[in-house]
């Protein structure tokens, strides 16, 4: 391929676009930013388009230029899904976030072709990002990664895989969906799909694991890549931590019954859940807790934590099994779910739904899975099995793709060290 000339007629390095629209928390963004270290390693360009105002600043230190994209209704309403109903395929997740209703998708592709302008990228990488592969589909070139498996199904047929191979009547009728997303390309003078197996128009899909918690499993045929946690200690840590962890997304402080149950918890306690507000943070104190401003490193959580309390986020749970973490896992998306529900298979922790957690419940819980030091032992002695699940550094595979794609003969950047990719937030 030729890439384009510049203003000052030179010829200009390739460019690429990562777009990132849907999901907050560290995960997305370092996803992001592990793909951008290896395609600038490549003579790449980078900019990117995220969905977490607080990873702009984090993201430029890193050499990547950085758009602001809350396009969402969803995403711009701290995470309250409107008129949510059960996610039984894709169709439903796209209707849940608001991502089919026309306006709001014509005003996504209308965002996208301005960027698309200023940027003209050769390539676009998205994690989440349904606007971005429409507007770009058949203009540029997209790959699909990340780490939501959910939104990431396999073709079955002439349709989306169904989640969790059952076949339960979609929640949103799919010809309705269809016909909202076709309004809006039509809006947009693009050519409507034609069926709703086509709504993730790409040349590549690489799906980030682990594995053990895909919801497509009976349908998926292509290798799901390891999960992406380039600051994972290299061992577990030599003696089990005594404190209670809980490390939770800034949602969870809207619970009322949540957050008390949260200031009732018994021991050694630390809390990081961003954006608390001073009355939280005062009420936890008083409670004898330790309470944190900045994001925890994983290094810290190794070392400390006698069990983990999170919403189950898919690298937080691998990690901490890679790490012999028991882990109580209170479920806020249906991913979080399967991640809860294979530790409870398993026998290295417990699951519930977030909402469902009271006060009580939770003390107990903690109460209970601190002192079972059965449970203890057998996380730390499985350990080593489940740090084979990140054999391999998924952001390089994404990246050689892209450089395939383009036909520019290229390595991958050598392996991160430390705590490179930990965020400063």
């Amino acid at each position: 391929m030729t890439f384009g000339l510049g203003r000052t007629g030179s010829k200009r390095r390739p460019r690429a676009l990562l777009a990132w629209e849907i999901g907050a928390g560290f995960t997305h963004s370092r996803n992001l930013a592990g793909v951008a270290r290896h395609l600038r390693h490549m003579g790449f360009d980078c900019v990117a388009a995220v969905a977490d105002p607080r990873f702009e600043t984090w993201a430029r230190s890193l050499g990547v230029d950085v758009v602001q994209t809350y396009l969402w209704p969803a995403m711009r309403s701290t995470g309250v899904l409107p008129e949510q109903r059960p996610n039984h395929v894709l169709t439903d997740v796209l209707a849940n976030y608001a991502v089919s209703r026309p306006a709001d998708l014509a005003a996504a592709i209308a965002h996208y072709d301005t960027l698309f302008r200023l940027v003209e990228p050769d390539v676009l990488l998205c994690e989440n990002a349904f606007g971005a592969l429409l507007a770009a589909r058949g203009r540029i070139p997209a790959i699909v990664y990340g780490s939501t498996l959910l939104f990431m199904p396999p073709v079955s047929g002439d349709a989306f895989a169904p989640i969790d191979s059952g076949e339960p009547e979609p929640s949103w009728p799919i010809d309705g969906v269809l016909d909202d997303i076709n309004a809006a390309l039509g809006a947009s003078a693009r050519i409507p799909l034609d069926r709703a197996a086509d709504l993730l128009p790409c040349e590549a899909m690489c799906p980030f694991g682990p594995a053990a918690f895909d919801p497509y499993t009976s349908f998926r045929t292509e290798r799901i890549l390891s999960p992406f946690c380039p600051d994972l200690p290299d061992e577990i840590a030599p003696h089990p931590g005594d404190e209670t962890i809980v490390y939770l997304h800034d949602v969870a402080s809207l619970s009322a019954p949540l957050m008390d149950a949260i200031a009732a918890l018994r021991g050694p306690t630390r809390v990081y859940i961003p954006s608390l507000n001073d009355e939280l943070r005062a009420r936890f104190r008083s409670s004898g807790h330790a309470v944190e401003d900045r994001m925890l490193p994983l290094s810290l959580i190794a070392t400390r934590a006698g069990l983990l309390v999170h919403q189950g986020g898919v690298t937080m749970t691998a990690a901490a099994l890679a790490l012999g973490l028991p882990q109580l896992i209170l479920a806020r998306f249906h991913e979080n779910g399967l991640a809860g529900a294979y530790i409870a298979r398993e026998g290295l922790g417990e699951v519930l739904r977030m909402d469902h957690a009271t006060r009580d419940w939770l003390v107990d819980a903690v109460a209970r899975l601190r002192a079972d030091r059965a449970l203890a032992e057998r996380a730390r002695a499985r350990a080593p099995e489940f740090r084979e699940w990140f054999a391999d550094d998924p952001t390089a595979v994404v990246a050689m793709k892209a450089a395939e794609m383009l036909n520019i003969r290229a390595t991958p950047a050598p392996p991160a060290t430390g705590e490179w990719l930990w965020s400063p937030i």
